[in-house]
């Protein structure tokens, strides 16, 4: 399914200071901001619009949009899927009626209700930041609305406006919903032939790329070397360490990578130190992963209760972490790592030796899982029919080349 960075924008707002983005914009000169680089029938985006937007996006992972503009294909690929996630949203609010989705009174007074829980939230955000300038709790009343149209303004829309776009947002949502229950049909039989296809090929596992902030299900058909739930308490390393780190894994620079490391566990090392002090002292592991953990996906279930599949000798796993997993040979054992998105110590909740995982344990995982791989195909097949006709008939006009020019 489609990557919602519009919803992550709004999201992301929420916990940034608005005046670092005043600065962000400054700082890097543009010349053309009213220039329209995106067009859906009638709805203009114009450069500085869209920058504000995607200075705000790239703050979430602690970079700026200087480390974006400085790598080609960086820039070229993160502006060309956020100029495509918004096109969609634009189209579908001017076609929803052609995929059969009704925005009546009811539906109407949903999105109300969202839109007024975003201003609150904003308000919120706005009060944070008034009451650290020395403001007092009174005077912010008077000033909330003023400092709403401020942020507004910064961002290049008015209040209705914006309000328009984030409908958009909310229809595109719906219709997704609906042209995926349309598309996908995995049935009880699909299911089962796919995994009884895994046995016969003697597959071990059935999983998409392992990722430890993931909420999606790694399942587990079949197993040589046996396989474990594991529940872990990540301490996460600074954003553009993470992705530093991955960039010199992905490209082999195994030296400068562990130097890189040694110097973020270093960083973190008090919070290692008193979190094994508490192991020590007998301290409940999950009340652990409550207090310190990082990875949320893991205070929720049913990882919370049950970890996460991992299979013995498994490559698709950061070798670390594994050999870390690999080494607990029962239940109270607790054991460290450290691998490039940050400091791990794991326990097996439940360790098993080799044999198949049984159909019914996991076919609801599975069914999970071939949905969300369907629904992914689908949605970027119709996306990208639909997009394609509208630009060949006009309707739609991105230009990527006219956003940087001027900028860098």
């Amino acid at each position: 399914m489609k990557n919602r960075v519009l919803a992550l924008i709004l999201a992301l707002i929420m916990t940034l200071c608005l005046t670092a983005c005043d600065t962000e914009v400054d700082r890097i000169p543009m010349s053309g901001a009213d220039d329209v680089v995106v067009r859906v029938y009638d709805t203009e985006i114009t450069k500085y619009q869209l920058y504000t937007q995607l200075s705000t996006f790239v703050a979430g992972y602690e970079m700026t949009m200087e480390d974006v503009l400085e790598e080609k294909a960086l820039r070229e690929k993160l502006v060309g899927d956020f100029i495509s996630d918004m096109v969609v949203d634009y189209v579908w609010l001017n076609s929803y009626e052609d995929y059969g989705y009704d925005f009546n009174e009811a539906e109407q007074a949903e999105f109300e209700a969202e839109f007024e829980a975003y201003l609150e939230s904003l308000d919120e955000v706005n009060k944070e930041n008034f009451l650290a300038e020395g403001g007092k709790s009174d005077e912010f009343v008077e000033e909330r609305l003023a400092l709403r149209q401020k942020y507004f303004q910064m961002i290049g829309y008015t209040e209705e406006e914006f309000k328009e776009y984030q409908k958009a947002v909310f229809i595109s949502d719906k219709v997704e919903d609906i042209i995926l229950d349309e598309a996908v049909n995995i049935t009880p039989e699909t299911v089962e032939g796919y995994y009884n296809n895994l046995l016969k090929d003697g597959q071990k596992q059935m999983a998409r790329t392992y990722t430890f902030t993931s909420a999606d299900p790694v399942i587990t058909v079949y197993c040589d070397d046996g396989y474990r739930y594991i529940k872990h308490l990540q301490l996460s390393f600074p954003s553009a360490s993470v992705l530093s780190n991955a960039k010199l894994y992905s490209e082999g620079n195994i030296s400068d990578l562990e130097k890189s490391i040694e110097r973020d566990v270093a960083y973190i090392q008090d919070t290692i130190d008193e979190i094994r002090a508490k192991i020590d002292a007998g301290v409940d592991f999950d009340k652990l992963i409550e207090q310190y953990g990082d990875d949320e996906a893991m205070k929720l279930e049913p990882f919370k209760s049950h970890g996460y599949v991992v299979v013995q000798g498994d490559t698709s796993v950061i070798e670390s972490y594994r050999n870390a997993c690999d080494s607990l040979t029962d239940t109270e054992m607790v054991a460290e790592c450290a691998t490039y998105e940050g400091y791990f110590f794991v326990q097996a909740e439940e360790i098993s030796g080799p044999a198949p995982m049984p159909f019914e344990e996991i076919k609801a995982e599975m069914t999970a899982e071939l949905n969300a791989m369907e629904q992914n195909i689908q949605y970027s097949n119709i996306t990208n029919e639909l997009v394609g006709k509208l630009k060949e008939s006009g309707d739609v006009m991105t230009d990527v080349e006219l956003f940087f020019k001027g900028i860098v």
